[in-house]
């Protein structure tokens, strides 16, 4: 029959508690970095969104613009109409594929 020392049990324990402490600490220190880790993700996400919005926006701006230069075709023989109609129907997909893209995007 073997007896157990008193102190060598409380030198198990101490030892226990000992690594409890910095698996605790390491915890609160992985929480701590996670935190920073979500503050830039968000940081960068919310930069890409404005550029991609500015980026959104200077697209539509060249096609809106081209859309009003289509309805001056009505006014003018400069083209013919099969080149107007290619014209016309080339905008329409690009329109459509842009808001196409915005749809997706929301």
């Amino acid at each position: 029959m073997s007896t157990i020392n008193p102190s060598t049990q409380t030198a198990k324990k101490n030892a226990m508690n000992a690594d409890a402490e910095p698996k605790k600490e390491e915890s609160l220190l992985d929480w701590k970095k996670g935190l920073e880790t979500l503050e830039q993700a968000r940081d960068e996400i919310a930069l890409k969104l404005h550029l991609a919005t500015m980026e959104a926006k200077t697209e539509w701006d060249k096609l809106d613009t081209s859309i009003r230069e289509t309805n001056h075709f009505h006014s003018t023989a400069e083209r013919s109409d099969e080149e107007k109609h290619s014209i016309v129907s080339d905008l329409v997909d690009k329109v459509r594929a842009f808001g196409e893209r915005l749809t997706a995007k929301s």
